[in-house]
């Protein structure tokens, strides 16, 4: 049978992303408004060390407590295991779905706009690659104080910020700019609020934090950019739906 129509979302991803938002909304809330009640980690170096006092025995923490960070633990864990595995999953099925997607680039965005977006998705994925395969030369420069942990974390989010701007301005589709877009627009305010949190304890003299909120700001502007056009943008019909072409007047 002929495929008229544009494939549908197969439930299994829409679940997959409603359970991402969860998890992430679950971290931002807990590390930007909650951040001294959480569990922390100690990165230091765990090497024996013949001149230390021996250990002390120390009492376990409270039962309250321990559930509490048990709970912050699994919903870490959850947040990247269940969500990137059954989105794999569910591609599969996706690709399975009847119907045909739409086609790209009807109309592109502006070639500055494609521009200025590839070159700063290309600039956070590399940056954070190399926070990722070398923590210990980002501690060394970074704005405000970071662990090897801390710097591999950091890395792996510009790595996925930025392969999201690359993909979004590879499609070269207004009307597929919406969903990045809201995610440009977010990331921006998301991070300041935290630079700004504590301020205290970020290097102001360090040209690099000057380069990462122009590098956010950047990022905010094409989220505007992006949701200006996607609205503005005519949505594609499906084949069995495509206004019929005007007759000419004779």
């Amino acid at each position: 049978m002929a495929q008229t129509g544009f494939r549908t979302v197969h439930w299994g991803i829409r679940a997959m992303l409603l359970i991402g938002t969860a998890f992430v909304t679950f971290d931002f809330v807990q590390l930007t408004f909650l951040s001294e009640q959480t569990w922390h980690v100690d990165v230091r170096d765990p090497g024996p060390d013949r001149d230390a006092d021996p250990p002390r025995s120390v009492p376990p923490p409270p039962a309250q407590p321990r559930r509490h960070h048990a709970v912050e633990f699994w919903v870490w864990i959850g947040a990247y295991t269940v969500e990137p595995i059954g989105l794999l999953i569910f591609a599969f099925f996706q690709r399975r779905m009847p119907g045909t997607d739409p086609l790209r680039g009807m109309p592109a965005p502006p070639a500055s706009f494609l521009r200025t977006g590839t070159i700063a998705g290309w600039l956070a994925t590399v940056v954070g690659a190399v926070m990722f395969a070398f923590p210990d030369a980002a501690i060394d420069v970074w704005s405000w104080p970071l662990t090897p942990l801390t710097a591999r974390i950091l890395g792996s989010w510009l790595v996925g910020a930025g392969l999201v701007m690359v993909v979004a301005m590879w499609e070269r589709d207004r009307w597929r700019l919406f969903v990045p877009s809201l995610a440009f627009l977010a990331l921006g305010p998301v991070q300041a609020i935290g630079i700004v949190r504590y301020a205290d304890q970020v290097d102001w003299g360090n040209a690099q934090v000057w380069l990462h909120l122009a590098f956010l700001a950047v990022v905010f502007a094409l989220g505007v950019g992006g949701i200006v056009m996607s609205s503005r943008a005519p949505k594609p019909f499906p084949a069995s739906v495509v206004p019929p072409a005007p007759v000419p007047s004779v």
